[in-house]
Parts: structure tokens; C-alpha cells; sequence
């Protein structure tokens, strides 16, 4: 692997990416096993990352994430972590509103305990009540909240990642993503390949595809956290996850290393690391 600034010359930095690979989840090899016996596979087969997944909740004790993290810091795993699915900080329902923020109030503390990089969530759903401008506003504060959270709490070394989402009723396009980002430069945009190829009814064809959201939403070289797969979709939404295509990844790589992002790519395929494994190879 090459580091993420190679030299400087003339005054000029010369960037080059570091791509680490991981996946979402514990191994399917280790199925009913513990998170930290999932890290310390990952590290056997030569993988980099693991996001743990609270999917329905945050069921992890602070003290088994402390653990988990001293595990991850000598396997060398880089760990983020995916709050519950069930977030909607546009809902019509103020208390729904609340219940999706102590979701990811206790995610970002169980991310602290980590050490993870990133504490990654679904943000929104649009409304008849609400426009888009309106969800944009909603999501923005409550970020905004939340960035007031971490701050509180010396959450300094974990960061805050909004996803982007694959379906039409979602919050969460790259133009929403980057508006937000500006606004608040400590929220970090999370792309979701997937997502993006359903979400624009299968667009990302090219290198040049792959890129333009990257220039979007990473000029500034700073570190990509994103997820991977293939996907089934029909008209604008996803249906479900599939396979790495590694046409397609090989794509993705190549417009990682042109734009020099330094990026984890969380592999989110239903083969989870037996995919992530075929993928190693064309980062190195």
C-alpha cells in the first residue's frame, strides 16, 4: 500500500490513494461468533476494516466496545460503525425525531468506545408535509445537534457520516450530501455505490462516472468511507444487494487512485469477505 502524500515538489503536494477493504458485519465464515472474533479473522485473511452493524439497535455494552477496540487496534482493523436503520430525522412525528437521535447519540458513544473512524446512519425519508427543502432543513439541524453532542461528550477522534441512499423516497443524493457537507464540514458524506448506481437508475458506467461524485464530495482529499456491492434496481430504487461486480470495482478503484482519495470500501455483498478477498487485489 502507498501512503497518502508520496512527496512534495515544487510546492506542490503529490497525493497518491491508500484504499483499505473491509466488510459490513461479522464474517459469514464466523456466523453466531463475536464481534472481536471477527476482527481478528478478517486480520488471518487480509482484510482492513470491519463496520459494525446495529442494525435494529445498540445492543453492544460499553465495556465489550472497549475491548473490541483494543482487539481491532492489534489486528490492525480499522473499525466504523452503521447505526440502526430505524432513523427518520424528517418524520412527521417529533418523537420519532428524538428516538432517531438518541439511536445515533448512542452509536456515536458506542463508536467512541470503539475507536471507530466513523459512525455512519440513514438520515431521512421525505414527507407530504415537508419539501425538500424543508427535509434538507430538518436534517440539518439535527446534525447540527448531534456535531453539539460529540462536542460535548469529546467525541473528537470519531466522526459523523450521513449516507447517501438508494431509493427515490430518501433523503440523501449527492447534491443533498454535498449542500449539507458545506454547511456543517464536519458531518462526512458516506457514498454507497450501490445506492448511487440504483438511485440514478444505473449510471456509473465509466471511470469519469465513478469520479464525478468523488469531486463532488471529496476535493479536499479527505478520507472516503464508502460501501460496495452490487445491486438489483428497478426505476430509481434499489431492491436488493448482489455479488461485486469486479468490472465495475476495478472502475471504482481507478477513479479512486485518479482523484487521490484516501478511501475504506466496506464490502456489503450477501458474499461479504468472500467478495472482500477478490477485491483486495485491485487496491494493491
Amino acid at each position: 500500500m502507498l501512503g497518502d502524500i508520496v512527496s512534495v515538489i515544487d510546492d506542490h503536494r503529490v497525493y497518491t490513494s491508500m484504499i483499505k477493504i473491509g466488510i459490513a458485519g461479522v464474517p459469514l465464515a464466523l456466523k453466531g461468533k463475536s464481534t472481536a472474533e471477527g476482527v481478528e479473522y478478517l486480520a488471518r485473511i487480509g482484510l482492513d476494516a470491519l463496520e459494525v452493524q446495529f442494525v435494529r439497535q445498540v445492543s453492544m455494552k460499553e465495556e465489550t466496545a472497549v475491548q473490541v477496540g483494543h482487539v481491532a487496534r492489534e489486528a490492525k482493523i480499522d473499525l466504523s460503525v452503521h447505526a440502526p436503520y430505524m432513523i427518520n430525522l424528517a418524520s412527521e412525528d417529533p418523537q420519532i425525531i428524538e428516538d432517531s437521535k438518541n439511536r445515533i447519540r448512542l452509536s456515536l458513544d458506542r463508536g467512541h468506545a470503539l475507536g471507530a473512524r466513523i459512525v455512519v446512519f440513514h438520515s431521512a425519508y421525505y414527507t407530504k408535509k415537508y419539501t425538500k427543502d424543508e427535509t434538507y432543513e430538518l436534517v440539518t439541524d439535527a446534525c447540527a445537534g448531534l456535531l453539539d453532542y460529540m462536542r460535548d461528550r469529546g467525541i473528537e477522534r470519531t466522526q459523523l457520516g450521513v449516507e447517501l441512499l438508494g431509493r427515490q423516497s430518501q433523503f440523501g443524493t449527492v447534491d443533498e450530501l454535498q449542500r449539507l457537507h458545506q454547511e456543517l464540514p464536519d458531518i462526512r458524506p458516506v457514498i454507497d455505490f450501490a445506492h448511487l448506481h440504483a438511485r440514478c437508475n444505473g449510471c456509473l458506467h465509466t471511470v469519469e462516472d465513478y469520479a464525478r461524485p468523488l469531486r463532488a464530495l471529496f476535493s479536499d482529499h479527505s478520507h472516503l468511507h464508502s460501501h460496495f456491492s452490487g445491486i438489483e434496481f428497478s426505476k430509481g430504487n434499489e431492491r436488493r444487494h448482489l455479488p461485486v461486480d469486479l468490472v465495475q470495482f476495478r472502475l471504482l478503484v481507478s477513479a479512486l487512485k485518479e482523484n487521490a482519495c484516501d478511501a475504506t470500501i466496506i464490502c456489503e455483498s450477501p458474499l461479504l469477505e468472500q467478495d472482500a478477498v477478490k477485491m483486495k487485489p485491485f487496491v494493491e
